[in-house]
């Protein structure tokens, strides 16, 4: 008996079912004996070989014999099963062809509903008609769909409001750089001069501008304040409106300008400060100080050099200290030496012993120097022991 099959899937494991016709009157041989060697299969037309399962009667005494091909015998486009009683007579010869495809039935697409049918291009493409695409329940992610350029979008109001979620366009998708510098200028047109009613956010926009340009003053400068020296010098004009935040700044420039000219004049020997930098008079920075005292100890033999740094007037830790001292002839009776920190204040000291100790009737040029918020600082004095 010779059997042809259509249809089953290539290199997919395949079960089916055939009968043994007995010898004796080709009836249904029930409970056949079937032994190794009694079947084999070939591929193509290949080498025969033993099935890797040995058909079976299933169920026992019905005359049904299960056959299983696995995946690799069904490797192949035909695949040839035979079988022969090599014991003896009990059942007659036969043989099973399988043509396999790539692709079964199940696996084509096809209408859910037989009447309906399926666009297919002339190429083979199945067609997709978006008039007749329904939504899915819920979101669904499409890959490799390729979509073209929008040249222009006529009417944005005909986007529903969740459209535009990030959590449908992600978080940079909507990038600055995506965007035509002409989508910017209708932007801020429509907020400044079309969207004008009350509770706007262009009403509110203009509100503010005017309220903050009028609130700056024009005293003595243009109109317009292009300059930020015109805006700096509107602010500082007692006879300006100030804005809220600059309330209390009610010094003009020149005033400013006195009171870095008295900070700068401070020079008292033993209260020392730089630091100060100005622009047009007016200070921008800290101003960096320091206090110092030199004791000529008899009873110890030393120098005592004791100092503090400050800052804005305020004793202030610094990060480190040193001292050098100069002679008249320009030689150094200390070279640029570290000072030791004074635990528990942000003083620092230094004992000067034997020929470091400065003499009766000299002059001394000393040199002072700390690091204070990574930036390096010097502040120089003259000492002498007669004085």
């Amino acid at each position: 008996m010779d059997v042809i099959i259509h249809g089953p899937k290539k290199a997919a494991a395949f079960t089916t079912y055939i009968d043994l016709r007995a010898q004796s009157d080709d009836s249904i041989q029930t409970s056949p004996t079937i032994a190794s060697g009694d079947f084999k299969v070939s591929q193509d037309g290949g080498a025969i070989a033993n099935p890797n399962t040995l058909p079976a009667e299933s169920p026992a005494s019905s005359g049904i014999v299960k056959v299983v091909l696995d995946s690799g015998e069904m490797n192949a486009d035909v695949v040839i099963l035979k079988w022969h009683d090599v014991a003896g007579a009990q059942w007659k010869d036969g043989m099973l062809v399988i043509n396999t495809r790539a692709v079964t039935v199940d696996e084509l697409v096809r209408s859910t509903t037989p009447a309906n049918s399926l666009d297919v291009a002339s190429s083979g493409e199945a067609g997709c008609d978006l008039s007749n695409a329904k939504l899915p329940g819920s979101p669904t992610t499409f890959t490799n769909v390729i979509v073209p350029e929008v040249g222009q979008v006529d009417n944005l109001l005909a986007i529903s409001p969740g459209a535009l979620d990030s959590s449908i366009w992600g978080g940079t998708a909507i990038a600055a750089a995506n965007i035509n510098s002409d989508v910017y200028a209708a932007l801020w047109a429509a907020l400044t001069s079309g969207l004008t009613t009350s509770g706007s956010v262009g009403k509110f926009l203009l509100d503010n501008i005017n309220a903050l340009v009028a609130k700056m003053g024009n005293t003595g400068v243009t109109s317009n304040h292009n300059t930020l020296d015109e805006k700096l010098t509107a602010l500082a004009n007692a006879a300006a409106n100030h804005p809220t935040d600059f309330g209390a700044f009610d010094g003009t420039i020149s005033s400013l300008g006195a009171l870095a000219a008295v900070i700068n004049t401070i020079s008292d020997t033993h209260d020392l400060c730089e630091g100060i930098n100005t622009i047009g008079g007016i200070v921008t920075q800290d101003v960096i100080g320091l206090l110092y005292k030199l004791t000529v100890n008899q009873g110890s033999s030393l120098d005592e050099w004791r100092v503090v740094w400050t800052v804005n007037g305020v004793p202030t830790a610094v990060t480190s200290s040193s001292i050098k001292v100069i002679k008249d002839d320009a030689t150094n009776l200390i070279a640029t030496t570290a000072m030791t920190a004074i635990p528990g204040t942000p003083g620092w000291k230094y004992d000067a012993a034997s020929v470091s100790r400065i003499s009766s009737g000299s002059a001394y040029q000393v040199v002072f120097s700390c690091v204070y918020n990574t930036q390096p600082y010097e502040i120089r004095a003259f000492v002498g022991r007669d004085a």
